[in-house]
């Protein structure tokens, strides 16, 4: 399964994001936005299966972290293809 990441508002919502996901025992690591991804300047975002992406987001809900937008990462030879979720997602 391809892994999906979040931008969230700020890397501390970032860093805490993953610490909810860590406790609830879901594996999920904190990375630099992709450039072709971040908005003015650098930002991080939250790394993890696509398979809990439902949980990902009802754990940011459920503690008021702010998504700004969700990817599925579509792995390519040199450089990954970034496939924007939308929907009931954010």
């Amino acid at each position: 399964m391809n892994s999906c990441i979040v931008v969230c508002e700020s890397g501390n919502y970032s860093m805490r994001l993953s610490e909810l996901l860590t406790k609830e025992g879901y594996y999920s690591e904190v990375t630099s936005t992709p450039c072709k991804l971040a908005s003015g300047g650098c930002s991080y975002s939250v790394k993890f299966s696509c398979g809990i992406l439902n949980e990902v987001m009802d754990v940011a809900a459920k503690n008021g972290i702010k998504i700004k937008a969700a990817y599925e990462i579509e792995p390519q030879m040199l450089k990954n293809n970034y496939i924007p979720l939308k929907g009931n997602m954010l």
